[in-house]
């Protein structure tokens, strides 16, 4: 029965550790630029949700903000760059900043994010993050255009 027991506890690491950040060599860097209609979106936050069997522990996301150029690199859940390898789904939004107590919210800095973007519901955007390849850039459309 421990025997069992043992093997069932190592079957749950070994698939959680598939799609988790601690799996070493399934960790890869990423970075790239968000561009909104062909133009740098400054100060937006990037994360990327990767699709995992869903009988596996879940793994982890990961995100960034971006640079005045658009730029950005991601960190993992865990505080360790990068994203985990496979399949992703990717949304980008302005980040929420809250109030300083007895303050009015905040203004949005920059162009507003089409909210397509903003949930992982409705985001068109899916990446395969792939262990040889570290940039990705965001190409991201305004409903005007």
């Amino acid at each position: 029965m421990m025997n069992g027991r043992l093997t069932l506890w190592l079957v749950a690491l070994g698939c959680g550790t598939l799609c988790g950040c601690d799996s070493g060599p399934r960790l890869t860097p990423v970075e790239g630029v968000v561009l909104l209609d062909g133009k740098p979106l400054a100060g937006v936050e990037v994360r990327f949700a990767p699709e995992c069997d869903p009988n596996a522990l879940s793994a982890p996301f990961s995100r960034a903000l971006t640079d005045d150029s658009g730029h950005y690199n991601l960190e993992c859940d865990n505080q360790k760059p990068g994203a985990v390898a496979g399949k992703h789904t990717v949304i980008v939004r302005r980040p929420v900043r809250r109030p300083e107590p007895g303050q009015p919210p905040p203004s949005a800095a920059g162009p507003s994010v089409p909210s397509i973007y903003q949930s992982f519901a409705s985001t068109p955007l899916q990446i395969e993050v792939k262990l040889d390849l570290r940039v990705y850039d965001l190409q991201l459309k305004s409903k005007s255009k």
